[in-house]
């Protein structure tokens, strides 16, 4: 007799610890589901969503204006090396490849006007100087482009 109590004591013993655990955690859900949000926690929610939307924005714009800048070194170096080509021609080729130059110089300040524009506009205006610059940028690519092709010549 003793034997059988005991083997149906220790899954009897079981089933009480399994039951007991749940109804706890049952209980925690319960209580969790009731629970409203009060005007404090929408008002922080709130404030952590804009303070996180702020950051992005931010780390945003700074990737745009770093992106830009490199951009635009990326350019200064092809000049140079367009501009040193054009010092082993002759005369009247030199002549030629120095005015194409020139304008491609005159076409980089606008386009380091535009960039230093971008670096001090703030949120708002950001997209609308970017986009100048953009144009900008594409103009002096295109120039550069077909002066390089005309000295290939």
């Amino acid at each position: 007799m003793q034997r059988i109590l005991a083997t149906l004591a220790l899954p009897l013993a079981l089933v009480l610890m399994l039951a007991a655990g749940c109804g706890k955690s049952d209980e925690k859900k319960a209580e969790q589901k009731t629970a409203t949000p009060t005007a404090q926690d929408v008002k922080a929610d709130v404030s952590k969503a804009a303070a996180t939307t702020a950051a992005y924005t931010k780390d945003q714009l700074d990737k745009l204006r770093t992106d830009a800048a490199a951009r635009l070194a990326a350019m200064d170096k092809e000049l140079d090396a367009l501009s040193a080509r054009t010092a082993t021609l002759t005369d009247q080729a030199k002549a030629d490849a120095q005015q194409k130059l020139d304008a491609l110089k005159a076409e980089r300040a606008d386009a380091g006007a535009k960039l230093d524009a971008l670096k001090a506009a703030d949120q708002d205006a950001a997209k609308d100087v970017k986009a100048s610059f953009d144009a900008a940028m594409d103009k002096l690519t295109k120039d550069y482009d077909a002066a390089k092709k005309a000295l290939q010549k």
